[in-house]
């Protein structure tokens, strides 16, 4: 209700954070045994058309006992609802916070990226050491050509 209700009429592009495009697998977060978010630390419109996430995406949600959700980078507007509203940033199909999944993992295509992911752990509202987390989890792995 805070999110459709309190933040996402107050931003410019809400479809961005919705997860409702056409092949999304949406799998149930709670009947998986390993979740997964594969995180791309740019804008919506510039994440989704990347083929390596697309094919992480797909690989890991074929895969029985696997579910593997996303998120992109927040718009300044967006991020800014979320930490007033005190809100973590989220899987976009699921809506489950970051927080709770077991692996984050971050597809990083260029260097001015990499100090998003900051702004990434941030909203989520995740510390970056695994030593403060929560028995080390969810578990942050990168990869990709950058």
């Amino acid at each position: 209700m805070l999110l459709e209700h309190e933040i996402l009429p107050n931003v410019l592009k809400p479809a961005r954070y919705l997860g409702l495009e056409q092949g999304a697998f949406r799998k149930p977060f709670e009947l998986a045994d390993v979740t997964m978010c594969a995180a791309f630390p740019d804008l919506y419109e510039i994440g989704f058309s990347n083929y390596g996430l697309k094919l992480l995406y797909s690989l890991v949600n074929r895969q029985p006992g696997y579910m593997c959700d996303r998120v992109y980078a927040p718009a300044t507007d967006f991020r800014d609802q979320l930490l007033s509203h005190e809100m973590p940033l989220y899987g976009v199909e699921s809506f489950v916070p970051l927080k709770d999944f077991d692996v984050l993992a971050f597809s990083l295509q260029y260097e001015l990226n990499y100090t998003t992911i900051f702004g990434i752990l941030e909203t989520a509202q995740l510390p970056f050491r695994s030593a403060d987390r929560a028995e080390g989890f969810p578990l942050l792995i990168a990869g990709g050509p950058g």
